[in-house]
């Protein structure tokens, strides 16, 4: 059948419109590059907001333990001395 067929003439297309689908063509591929990438991002923001607390709970401790470190290292500094003042022979010449 396709040999007994004749071919029929191309229907003309202006250049400018060739242009412009080329250019739609290209603008949607940009634009789905475009909202995948948005929607990846917004998927790992998600993730942090469900972390923040957990991770801000975590710095805190974390932060309360070095305070409670430096404060039991002062007062145990401070403790020696006191020990080293009080033990201190008094030399009367």
């Amino acid at each position: 059948m396709m040999a007994s067929e004749e071919a029929q003439p191309l229907t003309y297309v202006p250049e400018t419109i060739l242009k412009k689908r080329k250019g739609n063509e290209q603008w949607a591929l940009k634009k789905k590059e475009h909202l995948e990438a948005r929607k990846k991002i917004k998927k790992d923001r998600l993730k942090n907001i469900i972390k923040r607390p957990e991770q801000f709970v975590k710095e805190y401790r974390d932060k309360v333990k070095t305070c409670n470190l430096t404060l039991m290292f002062k007062f145990s500094g401070f403790a020696k001395n006191l020990v080293m003042m009080c033990y201190q022979p008094k030399i009367n010449i």
